[in-house]
């Protein structure tokens, strides 16, 4: 049917094995006398992993559900997957699982439940608890997974957003021109001036200008490997065009000089070439 599999459902099976494994180390300290306390550490142990593994699909899950909807207006790849769907009616009996997003968007609400999960066990908990302070801590963390996502999402739709500027022709920047983005644009240049000239303080975010730093170094950095890279391609080519194999030899043995030809020739006309378009492609 041509569907793309890996797009549509990114890194399901990862996330997947995932939820089982934090499931199978929640039933395993279930019932003890320190339970609140061991749940707590379950899930700060799992917080690296659950924050890679979900940021991944989240992050790609509006353009999964593009893909699924493109699906559904392609009457046979519908009718195969509500097909495919229905053998799943067994085990939650309801008719949303001939819809495929039913069961794209869990991933999804998971990772958003946990932390309302550690707050209402939270709120439930003596503050007496022994694991009080390891179950808030373990809250704590799992806001900050879903921040850490939310925030990821949003700079990668800002990168995305400015992306596609760079592609628009005058004509359609000039049409996306209107009072709103002038007065938003005023007000920016508002504020830097104020800042420059002392009216309002600066806030200096001390992250922020180690990360300008970073990237200004990195930017000198890539654009001397560019200009290295050019050089050597040059050099390359250069020597590429010398071709001391067609000219006479003076070898002792004529098998010498055969041999020395062979490989020079193919030095020239397959190695030097390979390699320069992929160093091309590469930098």
């Amino acid at each position: 049917l041509g569907l793309d599999l890996d797009g549509l459902f990114l890194n399901t099976e990862e996330v997947q094995r995932l939820a089982s494994e934090l499931v199978t180390q929640l039933e395993a300290v279930s019932g003890k006398p320190d339970q609140i306390l061991l749940i707590s550490n379950v899930f700060f142990t799992y917080k690296p992993q659950l924050e890679e593994t979900y940021k991944e699909y989240c992050v790609n899950y509006p353009n999964t559900i593009l893909l699924e909807s493109s699906y559904k207006k392609d009457e046979k790849i519908r009718t195969e997957i509500s097909e495919t769907l229905k053998t799943f009616e067994h085990l939650i009996g309801t008719c949303q699982t001939r819809e495929l997003s039913f069961f794209l968007v869990k991933p999804v609400q998971r990772i958003g439940k946990y932390p309302l999960l550690l707050k209402s066990l939270l709120e439930s908990t003596p503050t007496s608890d022994e694991g009080y302070m390891a179950l808030e801590k373990a809250t704590r963390a799992m806001e900050e997974i879903n921040h850490n996502i939310n925030e990821y999402k949003r700079l990668k739709e800002v990168a995305s957003k400015y992306g596609k500027m760079e592609t628009l022709s005058i004509r359609d920047k000039l049409n996306r021109i209107n009072k709103h983005s002038i007065a938003k644009k005023a007000s920016r240049l508002s504020r830097v001036i104020k800042h420059e000239t002392g009216i309002l303080p600066k806030v200096e975010d001390k992250d922020y200008n180690d990360l300008v730093e970073t990237f200004n170094m990195l930017e000198k950095c890539v654009a001397a490997l560019k200009e290295s890279t050019a050089n050597y391609i040059t050099n390359l080519e250069h020597f590429h065009s010398l071709r001391p194999y067609r000219g006479p030899f003076e070898l002792v043995k004529e098998h010498h000089t055969l041999c020395y030809q062979e490989f020079v020739n193919s030095l020239h006309q397959q190695t030097i070439p390979g390699f320069k378009e992929r160093l091309q492609t590469m930098v």
